[in-house]
């Protein structure tokens, strides 16, 4: 018996501070809980051992996905501002259109005028695209981080003879960070998603509109 108590304490005492075993950091052991915005190198260990691989995937597409928002967000003000004129992406795609309806069958001009802007606007639409991505894998990332730091706590809980049920609070806590953290990054992602999409249809809309009616429509299209 004494022998027993002695490994239990022994193992209640002991931090588990292994890459191997990322849910169980020192600090939740001793019932303290870092703050998130703390930016020490401790800080960022323990927030890595909580957070484990999936937490860290999502931080890699966090930043990521900031940079995308704000590229695609700005690429969009600057095709707007410049409007039709007369070297701009829009009037270029609206050139190549016209030229491609004369070499062939105007039956084809949706699917040349999607494939032109594709191409002159090729960074807006992979910002659009890996935003999208972001807002469907970064759910996924979490729960898969909660899933796999739920199994990881009630499997040492297991091995206790008495469970202890703040260690128990501190294991769910830290391994609903991760499902936090990718619902943070999905719904920003699908609401600037949603803009870059709504933008670029409302200027292909107008590129029809211009070639439908030959150039007519260009000078009040400029006004909006």
């Amino acid at each position: 018996m004494a022998r027993d108590g002695y490994n239990e304490a022994s193992l209640s005492l002991r931090p588990r501070l292994t890459p191997c075993n990322p849910l169980h950091s020192y600090a939740s052991q001793c019932n303290a809980l870092p703050p998130l915005l703390d930016l020490s190198p401790v800080a960022m260990v323990n927030l890595f051992y909580q957070v484990g691989y999936s937490g860290l995937a999502l931080v890699l597409l966090g930043l990521i996905a900031i940079f995308m928002a704000i590229r695609g967000v700005v690429l969009t003000y600057l095709v707007k501002k410049q409007g039709f004129a007369p070297r701009s992406q829009l009037t270029a795609i609206i050139e190549k259109v016209q030229v491609q309806e004369q070499r062939s069958d105007a039956s084809q001009r949706e699917l040349v005028l999607n494939s032109l802007m594709q191409v002159q606007l090729k960074g807006i639409y992979s910002s659009m695209y890996f935003l999208k991505l972001c807002a469907a894998i970064g759910p996924l990332l979490g729960l898969l981080g909660t899933v796999l730091g739920m199994v990881d706590v009630f499997s040492n809980l297991s091995q206790r003879t008495m469970p202890d049920a703040n260690m128990l609070a501190g294991g769910i806590w830290e391994a609903l960070l991760t499902t936090v953290m990718g619902l943070t990054l999905a719904i920003p992602s699908l609401i600037i998603h949603f803009y870059l999409l709504i933008n670029l249809r409302a200027l292909r809309n107008k590129i029809t509109l211009i070639l439908c009616h030959q150039g007519e429509l260009v000078p009040e299209l400029n006004q909006h």
